[in-house]
């Protein structure tokens, strides 16, 4: 009997280490610490893959545990205030972890979509097989969620792993985003989708073109390539055809904004010096469109000489050197008839 017992103990213990050993793991794990991946904003997508970087795969390991701890996080900032509302569809890609030979496995993915770190409101995945290809999860429902400025929006995801042969350590996988096969992302009504553009530049002046750049800013981080932009430039005497204009192209700042820079073939427009109105408008899939116009002063440079400038005056300057040409024939006619009269 004691014999029979003692074997007893030794399987439990076989069976029960390994299991202990996995939650010892994750508990040393502090949530968010593996990977906190930023959100951008594509198409009424989120996705943590970034702006015109979409085709590099990234990782992040997911593991089981026997009490649920979120493997990592994805937040995105809002900037001002705005609304989540509607049907809402997560697809997340998983696969076996790198150099894991032994046997497929089922899963299942809790997430957890949390503002601040609280208010959590959580969605199950469809249990599938984990192979060494990505396989696609899948969790819908409706989401509804109000958020102020500086406000973030989190999703935490947390790996159920079921045991192969339903004996020994639930298997960790990996989480695959950042490519365009393999895009996890969730799909959910954001709005409103403010853009924001801060300033407009004239630079690069060289003896053909120059560029045009507007600084602008997106709370929700949408992918500038998804943006719909248009330049006007124009002065009293002069209009831009957009067949001298090449453009827009995108880059992103280290501080969070975008710009959209143009270049302007000046030469082929035949364009003077002056005063130029500058108007760009921006628009996410045509809606929420935001404009901005100013006027600035563009020296042209010539031809020819040492590469300066010619400078052609503004409106203003154009009354201004009129009532002085005005002046100067009235000085000269009153000392002609002057100096005509002394003569008599």
């Amino acid at each position: 009997m004691r014999s029979d017992r003692f074997i007893l103990s030794i399987v439990v213990l076989i069976l029960i280490i390994p299991a202990l050993a996995q939650l010892a793991i994750c508990q040393t794990s502090t949530p968010g610490s593996e990977a906190d991946v930023k959100l951008y904003y594509r198409n009424s997508i989120l996705t943590p893959a970034r702006p015109m970087n979409n085709s590099t795969e990234q990782t992040v390991t997911l593991r089981s545990a026997m009490i649920e701890i979120p493997s990592d996080k994805r937040s995105l900032m809002m900037n001002q205030n705005s609304t989540m509302d509607g049907e809402i569809m997560i697809s997340l890609w998983v696969k076996k972890l790198e150099g894991d030979t032994k046997g497929d496995f089922n899963a299942t993915i809790k997430i957890n979509l949390l503002c601040n770190n609280g208010n959590r409101q959580s969605y199950y995945t469809n249990n599938q097989v984990v192979t060494k290809t990505p396989v696609l999860f899948i969790a819908k429902g409706t989401y509804h969620q109000e958020f102020r400025s500086g406000d973030t929006f989190d999703v935490q995801l947390i790996w159920h792993g079921h045991s192969r042969n339903g004996i020994g350590p639930t298997p960790s996988g990996e989480f695959v985003f950042g490519n365009e096969k393999y895009d996890s992302n969730i799909q959910v009504p954001i709005s409103p989708h403010p853009l924001s553009i801060t300033k407009i530049l004239v630079g690069g002046i060289n003896a053909k073109n120059l560029t045009i750049k507007a600084d602008f800013t997106d709370f929700l981080n949408a992918d500038p390539s998804s943006m719909v932009c248009s330049l006007s430039i124009s002065n009293f005497t002069h209009s831009l055809r957009a067949s001298h204009v090449e453009g827009p192209s995108f880059s992103n700042g280290s501080d969070g904004s975008s710009s959209v820079t143009w270049t302007w073939d000046y030469k082929k427009d035949k364009a003077p010096s002056g005063v130029y109105n500058i108007t760009i408008d921006i628009s996410y899939n045509g809606t929420n469109r935001t404009s901005m116009g100013e006027d600035l002063q563009i020296d042209i440079p010539q031809d020819r000489g040492t590469g300066g400038y010619i400078s052609y005056p503004t409106r203003q300057g154009y009354v201004f050197l009129t009532a002085i040409i005005a002046i100067v024939a009235d000085l000269s006619i009153i000392s002609f008839f002057y100096k005509r009269n002394k003569r008599k």
